[in-house]
């Protein structure tokens, strides 16, 4: 999941706090001695909107020391450990929450994105399950759940998912964007390239929409259409090398060699050990038949992810290569 397009944990969290709260800035210096533990939770929340972590954590540890089975201080203080990278310490918090609790749906859903951050998105759905059946209209649970579908390869139900968010919050354009890639995923490219057209009607300067839309039309083989959508999203974000590498397999579909030697040249040094940039670089060579200089960028690409090996007899464009005795050694493990 691209973390400009997740709705993230704070989003799904916190309530609404007193304008007066949130006005004062960083968390209070108040001696220790004059705060209740209602007051540590106050400011614990008040710091974590302001996503001062390491303050949450600090503030709602003291608050738990004399409720320790409040269970939304339990989760308030996972949702800093989240953001943290502590992901041990956010489990355990969200686990007790939900030992003490089952019903409480914020314990769930934390804990499905803590599981998501993990790479564990089996775990994650079901978690965003349970926060479905206690609350079946909850719009950031059909997203998330959306997303872990996708990454587990279930496009159709990512879709369906995505669709009942936009039906919930039709204001927002996350749920566009996602059931976008996932459409594209199933090969409706028609479909996909209006969720994307919807998202760009009202935000026109999102470099991952027209990243991902440029893409689409590479799949189409609208050549020009694909340069100039992923042309507009390396204006907007150049530190992003997949636009680069993305507009240089279409600039190499069109043969203008230069222009994608050029490219590469810029993804690689943006993302230095990307294998497949490499082996990009060296089809580009191949393409033209220039032995020397395709094998020096494909032995770094097999330093980097040997499993490319596999490859290298099935690619048609490296033919011109088989007689050459640099080659046969990049074969051998």
């Amino acid at each position: 999941m691209h973390k400009y397009w997740v709705i993230g944990l704070i989003g799904w969290v916190l309530g609404s706090l007193p304008a007066e709260v949130l006005a004062a800035g960083r968390v209070s210096p108040t001696p220790a001695a004059s705060f209740s533990p209602q007051d540590w939770a106050m400011q614990g929340k008040r710091a974590l909107t302001l996503r001062q972590f390491a303050d949450t954590v600090r503030l709602y540890s003291r608050a738990l020391e004399q409720f320790p089975d409040h269970v939304e201080y339990l989760t308030d203080r996972a949702i800093a450990y989240t953001y943290l990278n502590q992901y041990s310490e956010a489990l355990a918090d969200l686990n007790r929450a939900i030992r003490i609790d089952p019903a409480y749906e914020r314990a769930y859903g934390n804990r499905g994105l803590v599981y998501s951050r993990q790479g564990r998105f089996a775990e994650a759905r079901s978690d965003y399950d349970r926060v479905l059946a206690l609350n079946p209209n909850h719009f950031l649970a059909y997203l998330h759940r959306g997303l872990a579908a996708h990454q587990l390869g279930e496009y159709p139900a990512a879709c369906d998912d995505f669709t009942a968010a936009i039906r919930l919050q039709p204001q927002y354009i996350e749920p566009y964007l996602h059931r976008g890639n996932a459409r594209q995923a199933l090969g409706q490219y028609a479909e996909a390239w209006q969720d994307y057209q919807e998202v760009l009607n009202r935000n026109p300067f999102l470099p991952e929409v027209y990243v991902q839309r440029g893409l689409l039309e590479q799949r189409r083989h609208n050549w020009l259409d694909a340069v100039h959508d992923l042309s507009r999203g390396i204006e907007l974000n150049p530190e992003d090398p997949r636009p680069l590498a993305g507009r240089a397999a279409v600039y190499l579909q069109l043969r203008r060699y230069g222009e994608a030697e050029a490219d590469l040249a810029k993804a690689i040094a943006l993302a230095p050990t990307h294998a497949d940039f490499y082996y990009q670089l060296s089809l580009v060579y191949a393409q033209q038949q220039r032995a020397e200089q395709t094998l020096l960028p494909l032995r770094r690409a097999l330093a980097l992810n040997p499993s490319l090996r596999d490859h290298l007899r099935q690619e048609q464009r490296f033919a011109f290569l088989y007689a050459h005795n640099g080659f046969h050694a990049l074969l051998k493990p």
